[in-house]
């Protein structure tokens, strides 16, 4: 996760919402329907959901790697209907922001699963379940009406997809072994909810519908990436500190480790 994937996602709406409040300050109803950004929107949700019916290892680190990847993918196409459509240059600018982050962070997260998949693996049902739990809410979440304003439906259903993210995220931190599968969850969370935040803003000042989400609020603190305290997991294995021996920096290590 870098800094300037997570930098380009804290877009200033302040000017956006001087600058463009008469826009949409009647709200969604007075919005004449676009038909085709409807159709788009659904189709890339619902490809987002058929390309995540991935099948769950069992392992935490495989598992939210192999389901954040579709889950990017489908607000990277969801970004793209709004840079076709939407009206509001700030939604465009916001739309090529998630583009590029979140194309970034699929590419991080192909490398990073691949180096899981081919490692130990391990069954986690309690992680499985919870996993299934969040994505069976996000489902249910993002299944609402489309009000045929191109600005206000990508926002509106962009809040329960990050949510979604936000919740995969803190599955992951609980269950995941690899400390760069934390140190990726926890940058998720952070990048998700100030983009929440942004949406519900917008929203609200434009007199639209806005979504729950991004609460309860996250905040990295001196022990972020926490490590697993599972009573099977006491003996070392890839992703102690032992790994951190040599290294420059490990997430959450501080100091590294010294032979």
């Amino acid at each position: 996760m870098s800094l300037f994937a997570l930098g380009l996602t804290a877009l200033p709406l302040a000017g956006a919402l001087a600058s463009h409040a008469g826009q949409h300050q009647q709200g969604a109803t007075t919005v004449p329907a676009y038909s085709a950004a409807i159709r788009e929107f659904k189709a890339a949700h619902m490809k987002m959901m058929r390309n995540m019916k991935v099948p769950f290892t069992g392992d935490p680190d495989v598992d939210f790697f192999s389901h954040m990847i579709p889950h990017h993918q489908g607000a990277i196409d969801m970004a793209g209907v709004a840079m076709r459509h939407a009206n509001n240059p700030w939604t465009r600018q916001e739309a090529e922001a998630i583009t590029i982050a979140q194309s970034r962070e699929v590419y991080e997260f192909r490398a990073l699963l691949a180096k899981r998949a081919a490692g130990e693996q391990i069954q986690d049902a309690r992680a499985v379940r919870a996993f299934k739990a969040v994505h069976a809410k996000m489902m249910r979440a993002m299944a609402m009406p489309f009000t045929g304003d191109p600005d206000v439906d990508f926002k509106m259903h962009m809040v329960p997809h990050h949510q979604g993210a936000i919740d995969m995220a803190r599955v992951a931190l609980r269950h995941a072994r690899d400390p760069w599968t934390r140190q990726a969850a926890e940058a998720v969370i952070i990048e998700q909810q100030q983009e929440i935040h942004q949406f519900q803003r917008w929203l609200a000042h434009n007199g639209a519908k806005v979504p729950p989400g991004g609460r309860p609020l996250y905040i990295i603190g001196p022990h972020s990436f926490p490590q697993n305290t599972y009573k099977e997991d006491q003996h070392e294995r890839a992703g102690t500190r032992d790994e951190l021996v040599g290294q420059t920096w490990a997430p959450g290590s501080g100091v590294p480790s010294q032979p």
